[in-house]
């Protein structure tokens, strides 16, 4: 039981910090809309991981599915990121009046669509919980040290940009917009190489 939590602790926070589209969303959020906006998008993953937890295991007990993850889900997933990367470059460019308003169900569709997820759980998450006695103890840890980090990137992010001006807020937010497009390019890679 310990051993789990543990590792869920530890996969938790590597999985919290690394960088990716859901984390660009949940910055974007807290940058415009502050970091309560911030928290309640950093919540997706609730939404999401039960599906994708209940598909990577049915792949680790079918294995021969997986091949359909590997090539359908980065190209799907680099079309809804190409489309998110250009609402937030519209809406954070100098003449635009609007503020970047990601949705929940956004973040929930980026999670879906992004195939990370499905690879961690399909590779680590469900392999370490599949045959153990306990597996809410990994899963205890994982999503508490995931919250917990991402909790306090969204905390950090409004802490050193709530006195800025609207502009510095803008250039932010589209620089994130851009870097969508290189989880884009990396997902359409993901896709040409599993073809």
């Amino acid at each position: 039981m310990t051993e789990l939590f543990l590792s869920g602790l530890l996969l938790g926070a590597s999985n919290g910090v690394a960088p990716g589209p859901l984390s660009n969303l949940i910055i974007s959020k807290t940058i415009t809309h502050g970091k309560k906006e911030g928290f309640f998008l950093a919540l997706a993953p609730f939404a999401s991981d039960v599906f994708i937890i209940s598909i990577a295991y049915f792949l680790v007990k079918g294995s021969e599915y997986l091949v359909w993850i590997n090539t359908l889900i980065p190209f799907i997933g680099a079309g809804f990121i190409s489309y998110l990367a250009i609402l937030g470059l519209k809406a954070s460019s100098v003449h635009s009046t609007d503020l970047l308003d990601y949705k929940f169900k956004d973040a929930v569709l980026v999670n879906l669509l992004n195939p990370y997820p499905y690879l961690f759980w399909v590779f680590v998450g469900v392999p370490l919980i599949v045959n153990s006695s306990y597996p809410v103890f990994f899963l205890l840890g994982f999503y508490s040290c995931f919250m917990a980090i991402k909790f306090l990137i969204i905390w950090l992010v409004d802490l050193g940009l709530k006195n800025r001006t609207m502009k510095i807020k803008q250039r932010v937010n589209q620089v994130l917009s851009i870097s969508l497009f290189y989880f884009t390019y990396k997902l359409i890679m993901m896709g040409v190489e599993n073809l």
